[in-house]
């Protein structure tokens, strides 16, 4: 989830003017402020990203409340400036997810959650009834395998998971899959995706390869799947692994960048997610 601030800023300089607009900025959310407040010293936000992200983090709050009114609203305001597919919106993207960037909220800065919004929107709300179920499957630790610096000498070292993965219920899993569960329900006209977290009692192993420019880590996802109960893995239809990460730090001095995450298939044909506790605690040194 991207957490953006309302504060005002100096603006980079913008091409575009961008017309008062009342539903594109509300002051009083604090996790806008918040974001706002610890990155102005970082980089400047021009008026038409803030518009972008500001649509898509209120906008999919308003799909929470069964505002999609709202919400159409906050989205036909964006893509009037920002017209889909259109190359204005590299020009308010150089801030975010790249090496150097400060903050990485997409590239294009949020067009990929807007473009799920507006599909939300679109069918409008689903008649089916019914559930699917996306199981997370959590590593409590690892041996893993990793590059050192200097020499790129490689050590195993024991880590533990993240503590922010399972806090609070699982919470910050929650928040990062609820706009993707919405769009899974709206696409297949009113599917319930739930999500199951799955602590698994033993430790993983991850290990990488790396072949001079880019070093892919992941877990054995196979063998941590395999542990999961069979009543839960019978019902499951998304699964998603999530393990210590492969990364040293943020994986910066590496003259490459690291691929922790991804999707594949597993058994006949289920979708499979692959992360890194990482990817929740920091920005990545190469995005």
């Amino acid at each position: 989830m991207i957490l953006i601030s309302c504060k005002n800023l100096s603006e980079e300089k913008e091409t575009v003017e961008i017309p008062d607009d009342p539903i594109k900025i509300e002051i009083d959310h604090e996790q806008l402020k918040s974001f706002y407040t610890e990155y102005s010293n970082k980089t400047t936000f021009s008026n038409l990203q803030k518009l972008a992200l500001e649509a898509l983090i209120l906008g999919e709050e308003d799909i929470n409340n069964g505002n999609l009114m709202q919400a159409r609203e906050r989205l036909d305001g964006v893509f009037k400036e920002l017209p889909l597919s259109d190359s204005k919106w590299w020009g308010i993207t150089s801030n975010s997810h790249c090496k150097g960037c400060p903050i990485n909220i997409g590239s294009p800065s949020a067009y990929y959650g807007l473009r799920m919004i507006d599909q939300i929107i679109t069918l409008g709300n689903p008649e089916k009834t019914g559930t699917l179920t996306m199981t997370a499957v959590i590593a409590p630790c690892a041996e893993v395998t990793r590059h050192t610096l200097p020499n790129l000498v490689p050590e195993t070292v024991n880590l533990t998971i993240a503590p922010e993965i399972l806090e609070n219920d699982g919470h910050i899993l929650k928040i990062s899959t609820a706009l993707f569960r919405q769009w899974v329900k709206a696409i297949t006209e009113g599917l319930q995706l739930d999500l199951e977290i799955y602590e698994l009692d033993e430790c993983t192993t991850v290990s990488y390869t790396d072949n001079g420019s880019t070093i892919v880590s992941y877990p054995n996802a196979n063998a941590m799947i395999y542990q999961v109960p069979e009543e839960l893995a019978k019902k499951t239809d998304f699964w998603w692994v999530i393990a210590p990460s492969g990364v040293p730090g943020d994986g910066s001095g590496y003259s490459r960048h690291f691929i922790t995450g991804g999707m594949g298939l597993y058994g006949n044909g289920l979708p499979l997610f692959l992360s890194d506790d990482a990817w929740f605690i920091r920005k990545p040194e190469h995005m």
